[in-house]
């Protein structure tokens, strides 16, 4: 766990990129892919796997780990994460 002690503006993760909030959200949402301590690879975490799947490494696609749920309860699916991916382009399109 990482302690936060700069200024959170947003629990929103396209609506800041400030230091303070990316520790926190570190800390709170899980990604597809996580950096282990004393690593520079990514790892899978919320993905089963994830690789390049052109020769040119620009299409890189993840398998999603089953039995993923929102704390509602609600199952997570690919297109969650679709959506929240489109969001931050949408997003960066507008800036």
């Amino acid at each position: 766990m990482v302690g936060v002690t700069d200024r959170v503006d947003s629990l929103d993760p396209v609506a800041t990129y400030s230091s303070g909030a990316w520790d926190l959200y570190s800390n709170i949402y899980q990604g597809l892919l996580t950096i282990s301590t004393g690593s520079e690879e990514p790892v899978p975490d919320a993905a089963e796997k994830c690789e390049f799947t052109d020769n040119a490494y620009q299409v890189y696609r993840c398998t999603l780990r089953e039995g993923l749920k929102f704390t509602s309860g609600r199952d997570v699916t690919p297109e969650d994460v679709a959506f929240s991916v489109e969001r931050f382009h949408v997003m960066a399109d507008r800036q």
